[in-house]
């Protein structure tokens, strides 16, 4: 038994391609944060326990979770203004996709942009609709600084030595 769409996407592939590398190199974003959680209280092999910690929680409370334990653990204040401004930017790469990802486009497949529509409905604002026109080459820009964010953390966590982190701490 098959659905019909009443609307058909008018949205060009290449641009529906875009929005998928935007959702892919954000998920890996998630991970790359979980895998510095989980080197941090020290699931090392045992990732399952790391995934128990950290699968339900939401973008926002794996960055906190993650800055708080690295904060904890290290002293190295040079490490912690790193991982500030690495915090700085994937938060920012979190908007970029949340943006992208929480909207409807329409567009014209033979057009070279699409429009993306975001409706909000504030107390104090009321109904408001947002208009962008997005080429591919934007939408590209958004994915690269997604994998740029991602790659810059997934350096951060490889050179964390837990055996650093908890000799620090106890010492």
């Amino acid at each position: 038994m098959g659905f019909k769409l009443l609307i058909a996407s008018a949205i060009p592939n290449k641009h529906l391609m875009v929005i998928g590398r935007i959702t892919v190199n954000f998920a890996l974003l998630e991970s790359s944060i979980s895998m510095g959680i989980w080197k941090l209280i020290g699931a090392g092999q045992e990732q399952d326990f790391g995934k128990i910690i950290t699968s339900e929680l939401s973008f926002k409370n794996l960055v906190a979770l993650f800055s708080s334990l690295f904060n904890y653990l290290v002293k190295d204040q040079s490490s912690i203004d790193q991982l500030k401004n690495l915090i700085k930017d994937a938060m920012e790469a979190e908007k970029k996709r949340n943006i992208i990802t929480h909207s409807l486009y329409v567009g014209d497949k033979k057009k070279s942009e699409v429009i993306r529509i975001k409706t909000t409905a504030k107390i104090h604002k009321g109904l408001k609709y947002q208009l962008e026109s997005l080429t591919v080459n934007e939408l590209n820009e958004i994915a690269d600084f997604i994998a740029e964010v991602t790659a810059n953390i997934q350096s951060f966590v490889s050179r964390i030595k837990l055996t650093d982190v908890w000799k620090t701490k106890t010492q």
